[in-house]
């Protein structure tokens, strides 16, 4: 080969070598590429000074208008296919007029109902189950339960409310509301922590509902309502409750609209004088004053204990000053006995015992008040 052809075929690689050359002699030892373990992070990946010291931002909870979209929107309750639920749905679609009554007679109670629940931090849809027992009826009885929330004596009690003859706690809207929300909260508890089941115990027995849980269990099987296979005969309301749920979630149900603000207010109500007295000086018709107030069971507020007055907002007193009664009472003396003491003041033994919250099995005790009126 020639010098001139061997000149040739070095320069690509004297160029190439030249090229390495220079790339070695740009760089220090302190600017040798650094492993990746010690890398600088990317420029788009150093956040600014004000996305570290940024507050972080809480998207506000939706307002709403309509306290039956607010309790649709909550969606704590998850709904199931169930032929048993689907029923209903059937049974509620061919109702119109059902949904039309309901919005009526929750209008002056739902806001306080979805109040105390938002209070407690409890499922909204709770608030549908006077529909389903009652149909928004304060003073509906079906035998021994009553009320919005069709107590029975024995639950009422239980949880602090006053059953007597005078006055029943179960058809005041707003205590009886108390009371059932916190049951539920103790049903909750008791039955899985499972809200349906809780339901269930509300409406089937809280006994009944544990034996089919502690079944399932020797079993090897869930606890939860769905697993627990209730039927439609054994936990009714349950269904009923959910079918509404779904309704309301379609917005299948021509309800009326209900305010989400207070409809109602709460006063004292002075014991001893009579509801007609109450309903002039407010200027509502005594039936307008029962209907909002169907715990008093008699034409007069009682004197043993104290009772407030649920009223439109916008009711005024102007009846002038009223003083508190007292009520005619007994001390109870050594060897008296309930239905000796209801003899000789010349009123029923029944009359006796529900005016005091008694019952026939109660002992009386020296020293004792009893209320005669």
């Amino acid at each position: 080969m020639s010098l001139k052809g061997a000149f040739h075929c070095l320069r690509p690689l004297a160029f190439i070598t030249f090229l390495l050359w220079l790339a070695a002699c740009s760089q220090t030892p302190s600017e040798q590429q650094p492993d990746e373990t010690n890398a600088a992070p990317r420029i788009t990946e150093i956040e600014s000074p004000q996305a570290t010291t940024r507050e972080p931002q809480t998207p506000q909870a939706p307002q709403y208008q309509d306290l039956w979209r607010k309790i649709a929107a909550s969606n704590d309750i998850v709904l199931h296919d169930s032929p048993q639920m689907q029923l209903w749905v059937d049974f509620y679609r061919q109702r119109p007029s059902f949904a039309r009554q309901l919005s009526d007679k929750a209008a002056p109670f739902l806001f306080e109902i979805v109040t105390a629940l938002e209070q407690k931090g409890l499922p909204l849809e709770l608030a549908l189950l006077p529909a389903v027992e009652s149909g928004f009826n304060a003073n509906a009885s079906g035998g021994a339960p009553a009320g919005l929330w069709q107590m029975i004596p024995a639950t009422g009690r239980r949880f602090g409310l006053r059953v007597g003859a005078d006055f029943d706690g179960r058809r005041d809207p707003m205590a009886s509301t108390e009371a059932v929300l916190n049951y539920l909260v103790h049903l909750h508890t008791t039955l899985g922590q499972d809200w349906l089941n809780a339901v269930a115990g509300y409406n089937s027995g809280e006994l009944r509902i544990q034996a089919a849980i502690k079944a399932n269990q020797a079993k090897g099987l869930g606890t939860d309502f769905w697993s627990l296979k209730l039927s439609g005969k054994q936990a009714p309301t349950v269904y009923k409750w959910l079918a509404l749920i779904a309704l309301l979630r379609e917005e299948a149900l021509p309800l009326a609209p209900i305010a989400n603000a207070p409809a109602v207010k709460r006063e004292a109500a002075v014991s001893g004088q009579p509801l007609a007295v109450l309903a002039k000086g407010y200027g509502l018709s005594l039936k307008q004053l029962k209907a909002l107030n169907p715990g008093f069971r008699t034409a007069t507020v009682p004197t043993a204990g104290h009772y407030s007055l649920l009223l439109p907002l916008d009711a005024q007193w102007q009846g002038g000053q009223l003083s508190a009664l007292k009520a005619p009472s007994y001390q109870v003396k050594s060897g008296d006995t309930l239905g000796a003491i209801a003899k000789r003041h010349g009123i029923s033994l029944k009359t006796l015992l529900g005016l005091n919250g008694l019952t026939e099995k109660s002992i009386i005790k020296p020293g004792q008040m009893l209320r005669l009126e």
